[in-house]
């Protein structure tokens, strides 16, 4: 079970700090950050569709050949100067890319399970609230420094 977690965490970390190279863009590289980003009513609660909308606004940003996809060809430089980033990319394209083509569709991340949402949101409201974003601050801490 604690293994499970972890690679939830992880996941939802490689997903929040993908390209470092362009971490400002996306939320400064920080999970929290883009935890914060997503409420967007600004009410302290996160819905599971405010977090969908922020992940498809990332999605945005990250399209930098603006085809509709993301894909390696949008951080070609990234994978030069910063491999280790580069491979999670790739992580973060395979886990939402339904039809296995090496590419991730605005459709495919919409419709992408959302695992940290899922973690988060301890009492399965389908909201995230400060009790809950605060839990998952501590946790997502003590996981940065085992790391």
């Amino acid at each position: 079970m604690v293994t499970k977690h972890r690679i939830l965490i992880l996941s939802a970390v490689a997903f929040a700090i993908a390209a470092p190279a362009t971490a400002g863009r996306f939320g400064g590289g920080d999970m929290m950050a883009t935890f914060d980003q997503a409420d967007a009513n600004h009410d302290g609660m996160i819905t599971r569709a405010e977090f969908i909308a922020a992940r498809l606004a990332r999605f945005a940003e990250m399209d930098r050949n603006h085809d509709g996809v993301v894909s390696k060809d949008d951080f070609s430089r990234l994978a030069k100067f910063r491999p280790e980033a580069a491979d999670r990319l790739d992580m973060l394209i395979a886990q939402a890319d339904a039809d296995h083509d090496g590419r991730m569709t605005r459709a495919e991340i919409a419709a992408a399970p959302t695992p940290i949402f899922d973690r988060a949101d301890s009492n399965h409201d389908g909201v995230i609230d400060k009790s809950e974003l605060a839990q998952l601050r501590t946790t997502t801490a003590m996981m940065k420094r085992k790391v």
